[in-house]
């Protein structure tokens, strides 16, 4: 209890109420996010940079109402909140603007950031269709029964060919989902 009465307060009638709060709805957000996941609507991937996030804001939203009660001294409870209005605001802001950061620091590097971004290097289907390749999925590949063409030499002519045109489409590597690195048109 010691260990706890340091961070919470003295004693249990000294307990910070706004650090209570933080502690239940990142608790309450974790245990959904970890439900989501183990349903299979969310991935591990997801569930971290929900989770980190959310710690981000509390964070945010409990300085911003202890400076909001500094702030506004004749108005204890009002203080708090207007306090942890800003502050979760700006901590939002500053996360999500944070977050493009580390997304382009990924994307120009290849770094995946401790698992957390997905590189993949594989093209998407519409630009393999884009530049004319056929692709099959092996595991049901039927092939066709081969059937060689006859022909008569007196009948026989000869087919025009017509070259195609080139059409060049230039790729970079960008975000192609939630943190996920991939080549894009």
């Amino acid at each position: 209890m010691h260990i706890i009465s340091g961070l919470l307060g003295e004693t249990l009638k000294d307990i910070n109420p706004g650090v209570v709060g933080a502690v239940t709805v990142i608790a309450m957000n974790t245990l959904k996010n970890a439900y989501q996941v183990a349903t299979g609507k969310k991935t591990r991937i997801e569930l971290s940079n929900e989770l980190i996030r959310d710690m981000f804001v509390t964070t945010s939203f409990i300085v911003g109402g202890s400076v909001g009660q500094i702030v506004l001294n004749q108005l204890p409870v009002v203080g708090y909140m207007i306090g942890s209005l800003v502050g979760s605001v700006i901590g939002s802001f500053t996360y999500n603007a944070g977050y493009k950061v580390v997304i382009s620091f990924c994307v120009d590097t290849g770094i995946t950031m401790f698992g957390l971004v997905d590189q993949d290097y594989s093209l998407p289907e519409d630009v393999i269709k884009d530049i004319g390749l056929e692709t099959f999925d092996y595991e049901t590949f039927q092939p066709e029964s081969l059937e060689p063409e006859t022909f008569e030499f007196e009948t026989f002519a000869f087919d025009s060919i017509q070259p195609d045109s080139l059409g060049i489409k230039y790729l970079r590597r960008g975000v192609i989902g939630i943190s996920k690195i991939g080549y894009v048109e």
